[in-house]
């Protein structure tokens, strides 16, 4: 039996930032609880383990009145900050990069009177928490015929809950295109989500059976579901290694394996270690546990790196460097000039190379710097031609 690991499986570095934040709030409260605003992830072990070092989820902000509260990597409304600051609620944001970029944008789309459409599902706690950066006013659209309760076609901004479907995506704006006047596209799935959902279908296409590991409850863990069974339909939902089908494994040439943005790597690792003592492959095993440790690690301080642009504002370029954080390269680290126009220096889809001044820019982030491989480059021509 060969096993094949999808790239990507397991936390996205959203979730991951999340239990960090958590973990160091322990044992740096002051002698205040803490609490988390609904479920951390999607993942009832991982709750069971927060639970048993303190730290229980709320669904009633009130209720950590003049304590600790941790807002999730799904984010929240505005109102939950505003009712924070109301009870003396102390905030650890561990609201994710990508999550939060979609809600600047609604923000300040809304306010310039356009109308906001936002494609997933309307009982997600990602979704409800952008829609309320927008006064709840946004239109929802899980499916395209939701496009049809669209009255105001002038000017819409569309945006994407960051777990979807590019497939479901590209239908939705196709059809408003025919329907709005002007159209503002931003096109949020997050990185993350869709290499894990194109490792997801390539594993798919080659093996006898897939494995889908996460949370019953967990929306991206259910798209990886529904995209193993497209290219493979003997595809199985587990949550833990216990629930394996070891029967309808047993004889089988080959098995991917993927995870949700919300599977920790011990249960990933469980998983795999169970299928080869099925089969008393102990070598493969390894492999996979290095496979799965490459996906987590970051670049150091002091190395280049090289990636794809794909945000700029006026205020930095976010950069795709091909690891679980994305890069930001602030107006500071982009020129000596201090009047650049980031919007000037780079468009999205161009390749850039910059130097990493931080694995950690306070919100999760990797601080890069154009400008010091820009100098580096100067000085390289001058030694040379001297």
């Amino acid at each position: 039996m060969k096993i094949i690991v999808a790239n990507n499986a397991g936390f996205c570095f959203g979730v991951k930032q999340a239990m960090n934040k958590t973990i160091n709030t322990i044992g740096n409260t002051n002698n205040k609880k803490v609490y988390t605003y609904g479920p951390l992830i999607h993942n009832d072990q991982v709750i069971e383990k927060l639970e048993s070092m303190g730290i229980s989820a709320i669904k009633n902000v009130k209720d950590a009145k003049d304590n600790i509260m941790i807002i999730r990597s799904h984010g929240v409304s505005l109102k939950i900050y505003d009712l924070s600051n109301e009870n003396n609620i102390e905030i650890i944001d561990a609201t994710c990069p990508f999550v939060r970029n979609v809600q600047k944008i609604v923000k300040e789309y809304y306010d310039k009177d356009y109308g906001i459409v936002i494609v997933g599902n309307p009982n997600h706690p990602e979704v409800i928490g952008i829609n309320g950066w927008c006064n709840n006013n946004a239109y929802i659209v899980q499916e395209l015929k939701d496009i049809d309760i669209i009255k105001n076609c002038e000017k819409i901004c569309v945006v994407a809950q960051t777990t979807i479907t590019l497939e479901l995506w590209n239908s939705v704006v196709k059809k408003l295109e025919e329907k709005v006047e002007v159209l503002k596209k931003f096109n949020t799935i997050c990185t993350a989500t869709k290499e894990r959902q194109e490792s997801c279908a390539e594993v798919a296409k080659q093996v006898d059976a897939m494995i889908v590991i996460g949370g019953y409850h967990s929306s991206n863990t259910q798209k990886l579901v529904q995209i193993s069974k497209k290219y493979c339909p003997n595809t199985y939902h587990i949550e833990i290694a216990e629930e394996l089908p070891i029967v309808q494994l047993k004889n089988l040439n080959k098995i991917g394996v993927t995870a949700g943005a919300s599977t920790p790597d011990w249960i990933i690792k469980e998983a795999i270690e169970k299928m080869n003592n099925m089969e008393k492959e102990n070598n493969s095993m390894m492999d996979m546990m290095e496979e799965i440790e490459n996906t987590l690690r970051v670049p150091r301080r002091g190395t280049t790196v090289k990636g794809t642009v794909i945000h700029v504002t006026d205020d930095e370029i976010m950069v795709n460097i091909g690891y679980k954080s994305d890069g930001i390269i602030p107006k500071s680290e982009i020129s000596n000039d201090p009047f650049v126009n980031p919007h000037q220096i780079a468009k999205e889809g161009d390749e850039i190379e910059a130097y990493v001044l931080r694995t950690d820019d306070g919100e999760g982030n990797i601080l890069l710097s154009k400008k010091r491989i820009d100098i580096e480059k100067k000085l390289g021509n001058i030694r040379r031609s001297s």
